[in-house]
């Protein structure tokens, strides 16, 4: 957190990456960040958290979040040149609160609805928080379909109608 200079997290070829006791990873104010170090997350298979905030220069979300199948919080907040969002965030079966926002516009509806696509069938969401653009006028029909939350927030949508 706070590593303003921070550009990039390596993973030395060879290794297996972190121990598997890693249970959250959260990258906030790294200013300079332009992408994830997907290996580590893709192979680190307890990770519970995983935070991703206040990283301007954050391009890109290269990973497979379906191969992190322990991930319960996922937070992707204020990342405002993010142009993808990770994969497999419908595949998290123990995900409890998700919240994305503050993300590029450049991201199209079809690519966010691709990657919530499948979330409707998680039993165990209890909150979730998505922000997005005025110009975005519908929302996924999946929404209709959650039957454990608890919470819902939805901001910034040019929507005139739930589904």
């Amino acid at each position: 957190m706070g590593c303003r200079s921070l550009q990039s997290i390596s993973h030395q070829s060879g290794q297996k990456g972190p121990p598997l006791s890693l249970r959250r990873l959260t990258t906030a104010d790294c200013s300079e960040l332009s992408c994830l170090p997907s290996e580590i997350i893709e192979s680190t298979r307890g990770l519970e958290h995983l935070i991703v905030t206040r990283c301007e220069k954050l391009i890109s979300f290269p990973i497979d979040l379906g191969e992190s199948p322990c991930i319960s919080y996922l937070i992707i907040d204020n990342c405002p040149e993010l142009r993808s969002l990770p994969k497999g965030i419908g595949r998290l079966s123990n995900l409890r609160e998700l919240r994305i926002r503050g993300f590029s516009e450049s991201i199209d509806f079809n690519s966010f609805q691709v990657a919530l696509d499948g979330i409707q069938q998680s039993k165990s969401l209890r909150s979730l928080i998505l922000y997005g653009w005025e110009h975005w006028d519908s929302l996924s029909y999946q929404i209709q379909h959650f039957t454990s939350l608890r919470n819902i927030k939805l901001e910034g949508f040019g929507i005139e109608a739930l589904p």
